[in-house]
């Protein structure tokens, strides 16, 4: 995988001083403190990367919570909450692989990042001495955030109403998910309708999104379709992302094994996420 170019590449972060956002042209590095092998620029970014990222981002999300003397210590920055450039991606990195990788390519990205905007300055550690310059004032490392633009989803599957039942669940980029059940019996108010909400893991929400791009985008509409004459099931799945919008629909299902591989996969993403009870 190739990070630049992606919606991450606008990764690598911060807005420094005046409050613009660095982003670094691939070029090779004339200051390195690290191996030869890990200041290579096209090293390969696994799914973790971008999501150590977004994690330092809302760690960093506003100036009060920014160490500004960073002394690569962390025990300190975890207990007042104020983290440095540094303790915060070290956190981000245990929070989510599971362990701190000094060099790996998340915060390879930002030490070149560092790079780019003090062309001209020599660092002995690029993320301590960035972060404690008095010049640096100020980081929006929520502009990772924002360069993934704000984005939900809704799944919908089920069989017709009212006979049947209907669920719908909702995702959006913070995390937040949102459930609907819809069907019988049938109340004086109309049908019986359940929710369920809660918050989600980034790293399941990145796997959600991307196994609903896949279904929608490698669907075959002339081999995937139900074979009922009239109602049946139906699965459905919509991606607003900005102006922009995914979906697909696929209707007359006998079963839900025919709509395919690819929706079967997603949808064993989602119901886990459901109370035991919720599907029915």
């Amino acid at each position: 995988m190739n990070w630049r170019g992606s919606a991450l590449s606008v990764a690598t972060l911060m807005a420094v001083g005046a409050g613009h956002v660095v982003v670094v042209p691939a070029r090779q590095s004339t200051l390195t403190t690290s191996s030869d092998e890990r200041e290579r620029r096209d090293q390969p970014v696994t799914k973790e990367d971008p999501l150590i990222l977004e994690k330092a981002a809302g760690l960093l999300g506003t100036e009060a919570a920014w160490n500004s003397q960073d002394d690569r210590e962390c025990a300190d920055d975890e207990a007042s909450g104020n983290r440095s450039l540094f303790c915060a991606l070290q956190k981000a990195c245990i929070d989510l692989p599971g362990k701190y990788d000094h060099g790996r390519a998340a915060l390879q990205e930002v030490r070149f990042a560092v790079e780019g905007d003090t062309r001209g300055q020599r660092f002995e550690h690029r993320l301590l001495d960035f972060n404690n310059r008095p010049s640096t004032t100020g980081f929006l490392f929520s502009a990772v955030a924002d360069a993934v633009r704000p984005w939900s989803m809704q799944v919908e599957w089920g069989a017709s109403i009212p006979a049947g039942t209907v669920y719908m669940v909702e995702i959006d980029n913070a995390g937040k998910l949102r459930a609907e059940r819809k069907g019988l019996p049938i109340t004086p108010e109309g049908l019986t309708v359940a929710t369920y909400e809660r918050t989600l893991p980034a790293k399941a929400v990145s796997e959600i999104r991307a196994a609903a791009e896949k279904f929608i985008r490698q669907l075959d509409f002339d081999t995937i379709q139900g074979r009922m004459v009239s109602d049946g099931g139906f699965a459905s799945v919509e991606i607003w992302d900005g102006s922009a919008t995914l979906s697909a629909r696929l209707g007359l299902l006998r079963s839900r094994e025919e709509s395919g591989k690819d929706w079967n996969d997603m949808l064993s993403m989602v119901t886990p996420l459901l109370p035991k009870d919720f599907i029915r």
